[in-house]
């Protein structure tokens, strides 16, 4: 079993290495989460910031692709959606930072959290399919290689978080992770 060592103050005892699946997967979270942190604080800025004009800003957008109107739930609420989501980030920072400390509890909350998040970006793909389906049929929907360069491009994404998220699921679900944090060094 692979494992990285940690580094230990002067004072402090040094902890027991762990395997490197577990450094790759806490980090990789850690990082996703401090990222969609960032992202929904600043969405939650520039929302407030843009707040007063949004009816003429919607009202231009919906000039342009009537469709734009499906989205009025979404932005009437936009601002609670994005503090959840702040909210959800968090938490799932802290779930990295103590699953990277090999406790047991956090290894069933990065898998709970990685089942959510699985959800949420299957449902946000197909609800992205569902609007320009929309579009294509209203006729305000962009066509030609760049809409589908876009739909592939985007796609491509959604497969690769999609595949990284189960890879996730069944290495926290594996023998090795589970036994690796069984043992709670504190």
């Amino acid at each position: 079993m692979e494992t990285v060592g940690t580094v230990a103050g002067p004072d402090e005892p040094k902890e027991p290495a762990r395997p490197r699946i577990i450094t790759v997967i806490g980090r990789i979270w850690l990082v996703g989460g401090i990222f969609c942190l960032a992202i929904a604080v600043v969405d939650v800025i520039v929302w407030v910031a843009l707040r007063p004009a949004m009816p003429t800003i919607l009202g231009y957008a919906e000039q342009k692709a009537p469709g734009i109107r499906v989205l009025g739930p979404y932005f009437e609420h936009y601002a609670a959606i994005k503090s959840i989501e702040a909210v959800l980030a968090a938490t799932v920072i802290v779930f990295a930072y103590q699953f990277l400390k090999m406790r047991a509890w956090a290894r069933a909350a990065l898998e709970v959290a990685s089942w959510f998040y699985l959800v949420y970006v299957l449902g946000l793909f197909g609800f992205s399919y569902y609007l320009q389906l929309l579009g294509t049929v209203q006729g305000v929907s962009e066509s030609g290689p760049r809409a589908a360069g876009r739909l592939v491009g985007s796609l491509g994404v959604g497969v690769l978080i999609a595949g990284a998220l189960i890879w996730m699921i069944v290495v926290l679900r594996g023998k090795k992770v589970r036994a690796a944090v069984a043992t709670e060094p504190r």
